[in-house]
Formats: C-alpha cells, structure tokens, sequence
C-alpha cells in the first residue's frame, strides 16, 4: 500500500472514465475520497463500491462549471474528514468542430474544462495550504480544438502554481490519457504522481510509440 492511506482525496469528474477507475484505485490504496460530478445516481453507485471494501468515501454533487459548486468538495472534505490532501480534476467536455459554429458547445467546454478547473483550484488551495497537497489534471486526448485549448490551459496554470506553491507544499502535475489506455497504467501513474516528485505523463495504448 502506498502512503495514500488516509490521506483525504477529492475527485472531481468520478462518475465518468477515467475518473471512476482512479477513484476506486485510490481506495484501495486507503485513500479517503470525496466524489463529485453532476451525476449523483453514479456517484452513489460508486460510493457503495467503495464504502463495500471497507473503504471511505463521500458524495456531492457539483457542476463544475458552477462558480461556487466546486467549493462544497473542499467543504465536505473539511467538515467530513478533517481537511484536504489532494485534488483529480477529471471532467472533460467535448465540443463541436470550429466549422460548426456552434458557440453553445464551444462555451460549455471551456466553462467545464477551464472555468470548472479554475473554481475548484481556488478553493482547494487554501485548504491544502495548510497541510501540503497535490492538484492534479486527468485529461482525456482531445479530439477537438476547444477541448485542447483548455487542457493546454490546465497545464500552464498547473505550472505555474506549481512555481508559485511548491515552498508551501503544494505540488502540481497532469497526465494525457491516449484512446485505448490500459486503466490499470492510468491509475498507477496517477498514484505515482500523487505520491512522488513526477511531474506529468502520456499514456497511451500498449505497442504504441
């Protein structure tokens, strides 16, 4: 077992993949999690996954591109279990091709994938300040523009917090997830990131290159 045990773990995003094979790997490493995501019927679904092996975990429902949901994972981290030791922003929403003009979809990407990772940055970081804590970003391959763009986004932030908080102990890092990896490498180097000094990954496909 890695030194997870105990250590307080929000996901944001846990009732989607990659987020749900994250979430319950970080259990099995004695994680206590926080899960939240729009989907409370999954979440809950999965909290009884958790909470069947012994495990700790509780719910909120958040929509992250609320500006102040994001705060209530920090809330219950808080009240729940004493306080925060990392966050997984694992949401991810698609957009339509730039020639379909079709704005409504270009802004709830970025308000999910951006916005969403901006609220709940902001309020894990005092939390984390006083204890220490990773932020991590869990990206699926884009396969459009706006998607990318904001991933892009995530990680000149992450760098840059990284730059700004590493003397608090705060460390920051992102990880690529190529179509087709296998869950169990994705949640191994989520682990290794949350635990170690490493700094970023693209994972990728068996045989690929």
């Amino acid at each position: 077992m890695s030194n997870l045990k105990d250590r307080v773990v929000a996901v944001l995003g846990a009732q989607d993949e990659p987020g749900t094979s994250v979430a319950l790997a970080l259990a099995r490493e004695g994680a206590v999690l926080v899960l939240g995501g729009q989907d409370r019927h999954r979440l809950e679904a999965l909290q009884r996954e958790v909470e069947a092996h012994d495990g700790q975990a509780a719910v909120v429902g958040v929509h992250p591109a609320k500006r102040h949901h994001p705060s209530r994972l920090v809330e219950t981290a808080t009240d729940a279990f004493g306080g925060l030791d990392a966050l997984v922003f694992a949401v991810e929403a698609r957009a339509s091709s730039l020639s379909s003009g079709d704005l409504d979809s270009w802004e709830r990407a970025l308000e999910a994938g951006l916005k969403g990772f901006l609220y709940a940055i902001s309020a894990a970081i005092p939390a984390m300040r006083k204890r220490g804590g990773r932020i991590v970003s869990l990206n699926k391959a884009a396969p459009d523009p706006i998607t990318a763009a904001s991933q892009e986004a995530r990680g000149v932030i992450l760098r840059e917090l990284a730059r700004e908080l590493s003397p608090e102990g705060i460390k920051t890092g992102e990880i690529t997830v190529e179509e087709g990896a296998a869950s169990e490498e994705v949640v191994r180097e989520v682990i290794s990131l949350l635990t170690d000094e490493k700094r970023g990954f693209s994972i990728r496909p068996t045989g690929q290159g």
